[in-house]
């Protein structure tokens, strides 16, 4: 695990606060946007911006430790895990409670403790696995890069957008300057409602070669929910329904 050395979390620059204003009201009519023929030269542009298609291509998962703070000002830590292959582990540790979530082979469960899971499904379901796919962006890029549309650009970001059918889109939105990944937005069905995360990306560093952003700020429906600082970051990491000792012990298997 190698890191660059520690750097200052940036303030929000008016453009920063202008995209997060936009990504509040976007719709699954965006979505419907004309795809661009520069789309492959642009993702190629990214893919490098964050490593190289090598150094991508070796990073398989990621696990991800720091500290939190919600919306209300409750503070925590944060130890969360995931992998290509669509698993993802998340305890948050609160002073007087523990969130724990996790998502394997398509099924997802949450609890206070490895002893309390239950089982979930819906939009939280997909929201969890939205999760993993948001902490390894460059990588899940890479591997879709054949579907991979670019839509209309918003607040002079460029946006390129992967659909998962058939309950999620994933949107990443690009400085056109540094080709950096700078928000993200998934967008979740719920009924009449459209679910939408978002998550901007602030202090990358390097780790093995690849770019990770140590800073995030979260909302759900254009609210605040909660501000990252990461303090570790680890590539490739031990991770699985028997080894992963954060949960505790694994979900049911299907």
């Amino acid at each position: 695990m190698r890191l660059q050395a520690r750097q200052p979390v940036p303030a929000r620059t008016p453009r920063v606060i202008a995209v997060a204003a936009a990504l509040s009201v976007v719709s699954a009519g965006t979505a419907a946007a004309q795809v661009d023929p520069g789309t492959a030269a642009l993702v190629d542009a990214v893919l490098e911006a964050h490593g190289g298609e090598a150094a991508i291509r070796a990073v398989n998962g990621l696990r991800m430790e720091g500290n939190l703070v919600t919306s209300g000002q409750s503070r925590g830590t944060l130890n969360r895990a995931a992998r290509l292959d669509g698993v993802l582990t998340s305890t948050i540790q609160y002073p007087n409670r523990r969130e724990i979530r996790v998502y394997m082979n398509g099924r997802a469960w949450r609890g206070g403790s490895a002893e309390t899971l239950e089982e979930v499904s819906g939009p939280l379901r997909t929201a969890m696995r939205a999760q993993g796919l948001r902490m390894l962006s460059a990588r899940v890029l890479l591997e879709h890069r054949s579907r991979v549309e670019r839509l209309h650009d918003i607040e002079g970001l460029n946006v390129l957008s992967i659909s998962f059918p058939p309950d999620l889109t994933l949107q990443l939105f690009v400085d056109p300057e540094t080709r950096r990944i700078l928000h993200s937005l998934s967008l979740i069905p719920a009924g009449p409602t459209l679910l939408r995360f978002s998550s901007t990306y602030l202090d990358y560093r390097v780790v093995d070669g690849i770019l990770v952003a140590f800073g995030e700020e979260n909302t759900a429906q254009g609210q605040p929910t909660a501000v990252i600082q990461l303090s570790q970051v680890e590539t490739n990491p031990m991770l699985g329904a028997a080894r992963d000792t954060r949960v505790g012990r694994h979900p049911p298997e299907p």
